[in-house]
């Protein structure tokens, strides 16, 4: 299962820099990303607990919870 989101998220990536994501989901990565960034997991564009590269993973539109937290997303449920 995970081989599948990593797979959609470097799908997702490609249309993204070809601009063929809507803006209000580039909006939504984009503040994924941010969050990524700042994190203290970071370890040169890889999430330390997951393993993800953080550019594909934040990519990935996932399940969203109860508490409008992604479901198999962050690890730390940080977005």
């Amino acid at each position: 299962m995970k081989i599948i989101l990593i797979i959609k998220g470097f799908w997702n990536l490609f249309l993204q820099s070809i601009r063929l994501i809507s803006k209000k989901n580039r909006d939504i990565y984009k503040k994924r990303l941010d969050i990524c960034l700042k994190c203290k997991y970071l370890d040169d564009s890889f999430c330390s607990i997951c393993g993800c590269y953080i550019y594909a993973k934040t990519t990935v539109n996932y399940k969203i919870d109860e508490n409008n937290k992604s479901i198999d997303g962050c690890p730390q449920k940080y977005w």
